[in-house]
């Protein structure tokens, strides 16, 4: 009721009070419309990394990810797939997750077998490895790059 009043009053106003003519062409309008956008999400958190402990496996481990230097047929690229490999490793460890040493690993490597198939027992029997994180603190090599 009261919208009306108000439109019903400004009309009469508008009525008793015209207003003035001018030579000027009256101001054209241009109706929008506005569709109101939901407010957007913030974004969730990132989760966080949670070493394992003697309560439960680790939690939110980063998968590690082939730095572009490790391609390289180099010193440095040596050293900085070494560096990923035990990046990969500890993953597995904390993870349970073989499949990405796997994709790095020469299949003919025992040693490496080994670690696998042990990993993948621990994990399928419901354990896990509480201090398994492993931190490359520095990698050297004696590379030497020979014809074949």
């Amino acid at each position: 009721i009261t919208a009306l009043l108000l439109i019903t009053g400004c009309t009469s106003l508008q009525a008793e009070n015209p207003p003035p003519l001018t030579t000027k062409p009256a101001p054209t309008t241009t109706a929008t419309t506005s569709t109101a956008t939901p407010p957007t999400p913030a974004p969730a958190p990132a989760p966080v990394y949670t070493p394992a402990t003697a309560d439960g496996p680790a939690q939110n481990v980063p998968t590690p990810i082939l730095p572009e230097k490790a391609k390289e047929f180099s010193k440095e690229g040596l050293e900085a797939f070494a560096r990923h490999w035990y990046t990969t490793l500890g993953y597995a460890y904390e993870t349970g997750d073989v499949e990405p040493l796997s994709a790095i690993t020469d299949p003919s490597c025992k040693t490496c077998s080994g670690a696998k198939t042990s990993i993948a027992r621990i994990y399928d029997d419901g354990g896990w490895i509480v201090g398994a994180k492993i931190t490359v603190d520095s990698s050297t090599s004696n590379f030497a790059s020979v014809p074949d």
